[in-house]
């Protein structure tokens, strides 16, 4: 059995541990678990136990600022008032004392991956998976996900902490070209991500990879594009194989085919979009709002009943929940001063990953955090409290300093 090495009591590391295989259930558990771990951290705080640094102070600030605009907004919204909880769980994350920590928790998301691997590949052969389910979408692959469809998010965001856990694994083992093993794994998991059909969980890999390869392994620009245009290569043979009925792979056909007709035409006339029509009508709706509102915005979660009610409701099938970017959606609901206090913390985390005094282990760990602010593809709502827990986990952890030591001697 390893230790439980933490400062507060030993049982509270167990929550932390079953968070990946949380995240797979659902959102009631995980929050349910950060709700237990934020009101833990802030009891521990009240009583003096730490204190906190001035990142943390900065996104309490921003906290604070999005309660302001719940309290005085025009609509009965609650949905920042425990979005603290958010914060406390990171700050509970930072906590943990104990190198051994990062070590366990990067291992179970890595065997967490083999499981999703494996039970969507089923999915892809049978059309169903490890437990019977049947697949839910033609296009794209859910594994214990389900209806949800967002397997390529939670894979993709977690990119960094599934390739520590392989690396923690392959630390003591006798094997030989352990860099070998590393590279096949990144292409296996690249593809993968390709094959569940989510283009924007594929672009985030994507990034991960390169800035991984460029930054971390310090390997030339050549050198990356050359294995990645065999990738394309394999994907286009692929596809060329899913034309001719050689092999069917639906989920390339809604990457590429759909991805070309949703950019570049709206009811079958050419015509630019950004992503596709409906994401362009939702953006348009974002931006109008901020326009009427620029300094303050609407109120937390307001899109959602504004992109009904005129002015906004006049682009075809805009109205949604939420404007699918964060960035519109922080402008047009939280106004410039919310979208100022996002940009400020992108802005942060730019200057961090590329600083050259920035030690190999801090960037590694800065790189999930650069993906959930990478403004130029669609996301999930900023709001949302499943995403959220997933967004919070790399801040937690970017702010451990016990953890790097054990980081530092895999990278």
């Amino acid at each position: 059995m390893f230790k439980f090495p933490f400062k507060i009591h030993n049982y509270y590391l167990i929550p932390v541990l079953i968070m990946p295989i949380a995240l797979v259930t659902g959102p009631f558990i995980p929050d349910l678990i950060a709700s237990f771990m934020a009101l833990s951290a802030l009891v521990l705080l009240l009583m003096g136990k730490f204190k906190l640094n001035i990142e943390f102070k900065f996104l309490l600030l921003f906290y604070t600022y999005i309660l302001l605009l719940n309290i005085f907004s025009s609509y009965e919204l609650n949905s920042s008032i425990f979005y603290l909880r958010f914060i406390f769980f990171a700050i509970f994350i930072s906590q943990i004392n104990g190198e051994n920590f990062i070590v366990h928790f990067t291992k179970i998301f890595f065997l967490l991956f083999l499981f999703l691997f494996f039970d969507g590949i089923i999915e892809f052969i049978f059309n169903v998976n490890i437990f019977g389910y049947p697949r839910y979408s033609e296009e794209r692959l859910s594994s214990l996900f389900r209806d949800e469809l967002v397997l390529g998010k939670f894979l993709s965001h977690n990119f960094i902490f599934i390739l520590l856990g392989l690396l923690f694994f392959l630390k003591n083992t006798s094997l030989k070209n352990k860099s070998i093993l590393i590279y096949i794994f990144i292409f296996i998991f690249s593809f993968y991500i390709f094959l569940i059909g989510e283009r924007s969980a594929f672009i985030f890999t994507l990034l991960s990879v390169f800035i991984y390869l460029k930054l971390i392994r310090e390997i030339k620009l050549i050198k990356i594009l050359f294995p990645c245009l065999i990738f394309i290569l394999f994907i286009f043979l692929l596809y060329f194989l899913d034309k001719r009925e050689v092999f069917i792979f639906s989920s390339i056909s809604r990457m590429i085919d759909l991805t070309i007709t949703q950019i570049f035409f709206t009811y079958g006339e050419f015509n630019f979009n950004f992503f596709s029509d409906q994401h362009e009508n939702h953006y348009k709706i974002a931006i109008k709002m901020f326009l009427d509102n620029p300094i303050f915005g609407h109120g937390p979660k307001s899109f959602r009943i504004l992109c009904s009610l005129p002015p906004y409701n006049i682009f075809e099938n805009g109205c949604s929940t939420h404007p699918h970017h964060i960035y519109l959606e922080l402008m047009s609901e939280t106004g410039i001063f919310g979208l100022m206090f996002i940009l400020i913390f992108l802005t942060y985390v730019i200057i961090r990953i590329f600083n050259k005094n920035t030690s190999k282990e801090e960037k590694l760990l800065l790189i999930p955090i650069l993906i959930i602010l990478w403004p130029f593809v669609p996301t999930m709502s900023f709001f949302s409290n499943w995403i959220n827990i997933i967004y919070f986990i790399p801040v937690g952890i970017l702010f451990n300093n016990q953890v790097r030591t054990k980081i530092k001697e895999v990278i």
